[in-house]
Formats: structure tokens, C-alpha cells, sequence
């Protein structure tokens, strides 16, 4: 939707759910036959033959409320890094549970690459 819809940048909520996970999978594509698809199929009969592929990414075994964008856990930084990557656009605001004081902005950095939207979105896997 992002590459649909022309987003730049995003708020990324519930982090705090996954504070205490070793591991945490993210699905990266849809494995169909042959094809990997990057993007979710959302004709329903398509997704029946789907498969989604994961990457794993590492967990923060700490809690994530009370923390600023600059004292977050690494792996909670990389995660967001990687999720921008994946979708194309800026995590600007991340929060870490329901108070208003929860929600922190993240520093500006560069926008990750935007994925090619006008191109086939399927490829053969090697």
C-alpha cells in the first residue's frame, strides 16, 4: 500500500508488545510455486497457494516504555531500519505503549530506497 499510495513516512505502534522476544519474524514474501511474490496477494485465490517467507530478525529481551528514541534497544533500532528497508518509507514516530508520553519521533535520517512500484512485481527465484 505504501507504493500504492504514495506514503513517505509512516508511525509505527505497539513496539512494546514485543519486548521480552528472543526472535521476531518478519514476512519479507510469498513463495508461490516457482514465483516469489514481494508484495501480499490479495486476490484470495492466489493467496490459497502462497507461502510466506519470514526473516528473522533479533528480539530485546527489555523493556521498551519509559525510553527515549536515542536510549531504545538496538535491536529494536534495527528492526525499525529493516522495516523501513522492507516497506520504503520512514518510521518517523514510534510508540512503545498507550500513554501520550509513550510515542517518541524518531531523529531524521535519509528515507530508505523506494521500492519499483510500476514494475512487475514478481520474480523467478534462483
Amino acid at each position: 500500500m505504501v507504493r500504492l499510495n504514495g506514503i513517505t513516512e509512516i508511525a509505527l505502534t505497539k513496539l512494546d508488545v514485543l519486548d521480552g522476544f528472543d526472535e521476531i519474524k518478519v514476512c519479507t514474501s510469498y513463495k508461490m510455486g516457482k514465483k516469489t511474490l514481494d508484495y501480499f496477494p490479495t486476490d484470495t485465490g492466489l493467496l490459497d497457494k502462497c507461502k510466506p517467507q519470514y526473516e528473522s530478525l533479533p528480539g530485546w529481551r527489555t523493556a521498551s516504555a519509559g525510553r527515549s528514541a536515542s536510549t531504545m534497544p538496538a535491536a529494536m533500532a534495527a528492526y525499525i531500519r529493516r522495516l523501513e528497508e522492507l516497506i520504503g518509507c520512514r518510521v518517523s514516530f514510534a510508540s512503545v505503549g498507550p500513554e501520550r508520553g509513550a510515542i517518541y519521533a524518531l531523529p531524521d535520517r535519509p528515507a530508505p530506497p523506494v521500492g519499483n512500484a510500476g514494475e512487475d512485481q514478481t520474480r523467478a527465484t534462483p
